[in-house]
């Protein structure tokens, strides 16, 4: 039975927090923390802690804009887009958080304080666009990138008459 996680609210509560790997999100009324590291390699795994780590973004941004539309604004653009898994070179930092890129890994790493204000939704969008194209790359890299998954184990049939005829 798979357990139903309890959606992540951000600045409405100061009690809950979600870690993936050694990376933890801890909620606050006024700003969400995030703390530690995580690399995202092109495996199953790692496209399953990308989806969560970019569903944890959303969350902040979204719950930023519904409950402070007044905050809303412009977002600068990124001087080159982030193309993951690309090269060992380029790096989104917003205050101490940082998302590296790297050939065989994405490390997601730092600390930040997302406060309910212009410069908490500017931090979140810049990280969330880094870890969108981190997820497209690697749902789009198919067999070159994510291991597939293996096949389903076969299920045995059984043949019955027709009950209505």
């Amino acid at each position: 039975m798979t357990e139903m996680r309890k959606p992540f609210r951000a600045f409405h509560n100061d009690s809950q927090a979600v870690s993936i790997g050694d990376l933890a999100f801890i909620n606050g009324l006024d700003a969400v923390v995030v703390e530690g590291s995580l690399d995202i390699r092109a495996d199953r795994q790692g496209v399953a802690d990308a989806q969560l780590l970019r569903e944890l973004f959303d969350s902040v941004a979204l719950n930023l804009l519904m409950e402070e539309p007044r905050i809303a604004g412009p977002v600068a653009a990124h001087a080159a887009p982030f193309r993951a898994f690309a090269d060992d070179s380029q790096v989104v930092t917003a205050g101490e958080f940082s998302v590296e890129n790297g050939t065989d890994r994405v490390a997601v790493h730092g600390f930040i304080e997302i406060r309910r204000d212009a410069n908490g939704l500017a931090a979140c969008q810049s990280l969330r666009t880094a870890l969108n194209e981190t997820v497209v790359a690697l749902l789009m890299g198919g067999a070159e990138r994510v291991e597939p998954s293996a096949p389903p184990a076969a299920v045995p049939i059984d043949v019955v008459a027709n009950p209505f005829g």
